[in-house]
């Protein structure tokens, strides 16, 4: 706050906090100066968020991370963690694992067989397919890891995001085997940073306009 007060620059911060029901919440502000015809500050005007739902979305992510780095199985993994997809490739057989909520996230029937990497790049527009086609040669080539975000269009055409953690696998040899990776659904998330976006593109709209005012 006096940062805004003595230097009118804006921030945006997130904080934590209980609620009545001593029930922990996160929130993002988006805080910016009002100023008055003499450009000092008058006052101040903000956007708030509940963004719980998603900080406890990533405290579960980096769970789940350390869990892979342990080497774990991923099926393990996914039976351990709700609402995170594990999805690991065999390099010497050819084929993919899918843990039950990789299937939710796309949108499929696991009765209907586990897609190929052909299978799900039909999901994503071409930037996301270029982002996934670099993050594998990468581990393929180099055996490094990735963290990348994907956009898809399901086949009943709902738009989805996902996080996309892949890490290679070696054998006891140092020989890379396949790869793994831990699937985020981030649709919510994605939704609530463009609001935030369109909240602040209003906010400073509005002070604008209301330092016009002032001026004249």
């Amino acid at each position: 706050m006096k940062t805004l007060q003595e230097e009118g620059k804006s921030f945006n911060i997130e904080v934590k906090g209980k609620n009545q029901i001593n029930k922990i919440i996160w929130l993002r502000l988006i805080i910016e100066p009002v100023f008055g015809a003499n450009k000092i500050v008058v006052g101040r005007r903000g956007v708030l968020h509940d963004i719980t739902h998603t900080k406890q979305a990533q405290l579960k992510l980096e769970n789940s991370l350390e869990l892979l780095e342990k080497n774990e199985d991923s099926l393990n993994i996914a039976g351990k963690i709700g609402e995170l997809a594990f999805i690991e490739y065999n390099t010497k057989t050819d084929t993919f694992i899918w843990s039950d909520y990789a299937y939710k996230i796309f949108g499929l029937n696991p009765r209907n067989g586990t897609p190929t990497l052909k299978d799900v790049l039909t999901f994503f527009d071409e930037k996301s397919k270029i982002k996934l086609k670099n993050l594998i040669n990468k581990i393929n080539t180099k055996g490094q890891p990735g963290d990348i975000e994907l956009k898809g269009i399901k086949r009943n055409g709902e738009e989805f995001w996902v996080r996309n953690i892949a890490q290679p696998i070696f054998n006891k040899n140092k020989e890379l085997i396949g790869r793994r990776a831990i699937l985020q659904d981030i649709t919510k998330y994605k939704k609530v940073q463009s609001k935030l976006e369109n909240s602040k593109k209003e906010l400073q709209i509005s002070l604008r306009l209301l330092e016009k005012k002032n001026y004249h």
